[in-house]
């Protein structure tokens, strides 16, 4: 993970689960790059599969090795018609390509990740370690927080006229209030 961020535990657990196994794409390589997935806003992980194909560049600074590589060239047996002999021909060297995840390293990645919270919890114990650590560092974090009531479904607490039933049994009526600095108050006069 990122040198900021309190996975070490996890990264730990999934290279111990990994074990022997193949390392194309390393554990600490596949955390960094699902993180700047996040950070680049990717709406999916098809999406960040793109970036990561177009553009090498993101590859490095998440760990994965970034050498550009040949398709293996196929050698096959022909018969050479002059000389009645067989001659081994091989096909013609491939576009270079970066060797970046897939789809599958994705799911199976993710796959194991969830396991982990939900057999130990361990990304809600990053999640609570960094808020301790930004709740020290600025003391009024969280203090004071605010929403958009528009962002909330529910009923209007209308009456219909009919049944004399409000849409939302529970809704009332409300008021938006602001207090504090009055935009008007802002404005000097010159």
């Amino acid at each position: 993970m990122r040198d900021n961020l309190p996975g070490k535990k996890i990264v730990k657990e999934l290279e111990d689960r990994r074990g022997k196994g193949k390392n194309a794409f390393p554990v600490r390589a596949m955390c960094n790059v699902v993180i700047a997935g996040v950070v680049f806003q990717h709406e999916s992980i098809e999406s960040l599969i793109r970036e990561l194909s177009g553009n090498p560049a993101l590859l490095e600074p998440c760990g994965f090795d970034i050498l550009p590589r040949y398709n293996k060239p196929v050698a096959r047996l022909k018969l050479n018609e002059e000389t009645g002999q067989m001659e081994i021909v091989h096909s013609e060297v491939q576009d270079v390509y970066c060797y970046s995840p897939n789809s599958w390293n994705f799911s199976r990645f993710l796959r194991n990740v969830i396991g982990l919270e939900e057999g130990q919890g361990m990304v809600t114990d990053m999640i609570r370690q960094l808020r301790k650590a930004l709740m020290k560092a600025l003391t009024d974090f969280g203090r004071h927080l605010g929403y958009d009531g528009k962002s909330i479904k529910g009923g209007t607490g209308h009456k219909n006229r009919g049944t004399g039933k409000t849409s939302d049994t529970d809704a009332d009526w409300g008021k938006h209030e602001t207090k504090g600095v009055q935009r008007k108050s802002l404005l000097l006069d010159i």
